[in-house]
């Protein structure tokens, strides 16, 4: 009898298919199976330490997403990924490195640019914070989120009234955003509009 040869590639999409259909144990399995035959496979990595990331195992998706930097260094998902790792694991100086190769790699991606923001906030580094959230709202203008981290930071900066047209825009384009709702709450609150506060407050609690 013919021995069936093991195809890395066979592994690799039964591990997407799997993944897709929330089988993530299933799907790492077989992307470790594919990886075990293609030691270079570094889509395999990727999508490994995705769900690792997924299943909260952060040392083993940071060892993925290493592998893969190894291998591509090109590859800006890569360091994105491994930026949200150390983002939530404290690492935030080796998270904004992560996502400065990710956005000279791939320099119109919303998403990188508003952690990048966020941890430069957390840095204290509220310029920088500032001119992150810009532009990706100027990549994305109908992407409520960034409004109301940037919201935040205005708030946060005593820069009320640019909040609250932050808070408003939020709920302009996601009318039910509960955060944009609180923020707007807190600018009402500290100009001592308590009128204005009250329908707020009266919404948030429904």
């Amino acid at each position: 009898m013919k021995k069936v040869q093991k195809v890395p590639i066979a592994y690799f999409n039964r591990g997407k298919i799997k993944d897709e259909t929330e089988d993530k144990i299933g799907a790492k399995k077989d992307f470790s199976q594919a990886i075990g035959l293609k030691s270079d496979y570094y889509d395999a990595y990727f999508k490994r330490g995705n769900i690792n990331k997924k299943l909260g195992n952060n040392e083993d998706a940071l060892s993925d997403f290493n592998h893969v930097i190894e291998i591509n260094p090109e590859y800006g998902d890569a360091y994105y990924n491994r930026g949200l790792i150390k983002q939530v694991t404290g690492d935030k100086e080796g998270a904004k490195l992560d996502y400065n190769k990710a956005i000279e790699l791939k320099p119109d991606d919303v998403e990188t640019y508003v952690n990048r923001g966020n941890v430069k906030f957390e840095l204290h580094d509220f310029e920088g914070a500032i001119q992150d959230y810009n532009r990706a709202i100027e990549l994305k203008p109908d992407k409520a989120e960034t409004y109301v981290n940037r919201g935040t930071l205005n708030s946060n900066l005593g820069n009320k009234e640019q909040a609250m047209r932050d808070y408003n825009r939020a709920i302009e384009i996601k009318p039910d955003f509960a955060e944009a709702y609180q923020g707007l709450g807190y600018y009402y609150f500290s100009i001592k509009d308590y009128e204005k506060r009250l329908p707020i407050i009266k919404k948030l609690s429904n």
